[in-house]
């Protein structure tokens, strides 16, 4: 009797096994929809040589860009399929004068991609980097064109040319190495201390001190240098970028009241 009664359980529960998702008609046009989404990725680029992968999905260039040597697997796929190079379903790599030139000229029909859009630092607030829209950047350029030529600043080559002093005396004082001492230099680095220090002495007529401390002050290249391997990651999927610059992700943005890193130097 207990035989039997096992055998009923196990019938039941049998009977109860859950359909394989497979079979969802859900499921099947979920299928259906990514494969459609995938043809389409590939076919509107599909005259322009490149991996197929990178043709169909972003992640091969996310994988790059997260290892650090994006800008050496680039020129490996330049050396590979020429100077125009697929290397993401909308992404192409171009590495001709030519075609550097008819992008860039003056009445030319490129316009700037969504990749510009994530350079805002403030969301609401463009810059003439983020801007895309042709009019718009030409009005803001002619607003700031007389600051950028430095008439009306008197000190501004004087200014510059303190910055470089100091940096040359910390290299020759701090980093020449001699046939006993290596002292290697990671100008990166340097290389951001100089500019925020020319940049805050034009701004503000007085240097922030990054050469001259050689120290990074608030932590803003160490923020940096955590901060842009997923800033490379974001600017593969613009998308991501937009989001973070909405509610509420947009917390997670620099504000003049942190204190270290970007937000720090904008207050």
């Amino acid at each position: 009797m207990a035989r039997h009664d096992n055998d009923g359980m196990a019938a039941e529960l049998l009977s109860r096994r859950p359909q394989p998702v497979s079979s969802s008609p859900g499921a099947a046009l979920a299928i259906l929809l990514m494969l459609a989404w995938y043809l389409r990725s590939w076919y509107r680029l599909r005259h322009i040589p490149g991996p197929f992968l990178n043709s169909i999905s972003i992640a091969p260039m996310n994988c790059m860009s997260l290892g650090g040597k994006l800008s050496f697997r680039l020129k490996d796929l330049g050396d590979r399929y020429g100077p125009l190079v697929r290397v993401g379903p909308n992404e192409v790599l171009f590495g001709d004068a030519d075609s550097y030139r008819a992008i860039s000229a003056v009445r030319s029909d490129f316009t700037k991609g969504p990749w510009y859009a994530l350079s805002k630092v403030v969301p609401d607030q463009d810059s003439l980097f983020s801007l895309r829209d042709d009019e718009k950047r030409k009005e803001l350029k002619a607003k700031l064109s007389p600051g950028y030529a430095g008439r009306e600043n008197g000190g501004f080559e004087a200014g510059i040319d303190s910055i470089v002093a100091r940096l040359v005396t910390l290299i020759g004082s701090k980093y020449t190495s001699t046939p006993t001492d290596f002292r290697p230099i990671e100008f990166s680095h340097k290389a951001q201390y100089f500019a925020l220090d020319v940049v805050s002495e034009l701004s503000f007529g007085e240097a922030l001190g990054f050469v001259a401390g050689d120290e990074d002050l608030f932590r803003y290249v160490e923020t940096n240098d955590r901060i842009f391997p997923v800033l490379a990651v974001m600017l593969n999927m613009p998308w991501l970028g937009i989001a973070m610059q909405r509610w509420p992700l947009n917390k997670l943005l620099p504000f003049e009241s942190d204190r270290f890193g970007f937000g720090r130097l904008m207050g």
